[in-house]
């Protein structure tokens, strides 16, 4: 498949725009290798020295092996958290898990599907597991859908400065 060289975008009015490429990494039974799966992403942004930005479910931040490979990663690309509440991540967290007939129920995938006090565990826990794997808080998060108190709460206390909704 040939991709383009060059993308061009422009709003209503004719002047330019931006295109950000956002990549959401999540653990994930249709995943057999998630480092090969990354890595075959990265090496089409790379060849064309594009930026990213890459948010990590707390789930795939716990993968040694996935932390390791983003590190190589050009200075072009833009590291983030995907929120996501799994088992595993509430465990962490200390937060009961909100357990449905599907795990993408909103009640129990989203932070509004938990208490305010839970929902800042569940984004401390995962915050924390980010600056343990690169040294640094990230500034960029995304979700299908997050709330305004948990946008506010890292917001004022991580200073996030993009959300993907």
């Amino acid at each position: 498949m040939l991709l383009p060289s060059f993308v061009y975008a422009q709003n209503a009015e004719g002047e330019n725009a931006f295109i950000t490429l956002v990549n959401p990494v999540r653990v994930s039974v249709y995943t057999k290798d998630l480092v090969s799966s990354i890595a075959s992403q990265y090496s089409e942004i790379s060849k064309r020295s594009l930026p990213a930005t890459w948010l990590f479910t707390y789930d795939v931040l716990e993968n040694p092996e996935v932390s390791d490979f983003v590190k190589q990663m050009d200075q072009k690309q833009d590291l983030g958290i995907f929120l996501e509440v799994t088992p595993n991540f509430a465990k962490s967290a200390g937060v009961v898990y909100n357990k449905t007939d599907s795990w993408h129920r909103s009640n129990s995938v989203f932070l509004s599907g938990y208490s305010q006090e839970d929902r800042k565990k569940l984004i401390d826990v995962v915050f924390d597991k980010f600056k343990s794997n690169f040294g640094y808080y990230p500034k960029s998060v995304g979700a299908w859908w997050v709330d305004s108190f948990s946008l506010n709460w890292m917001k004022e206390k991580y200073n996030i400065t993009s959300t993907l909704g």
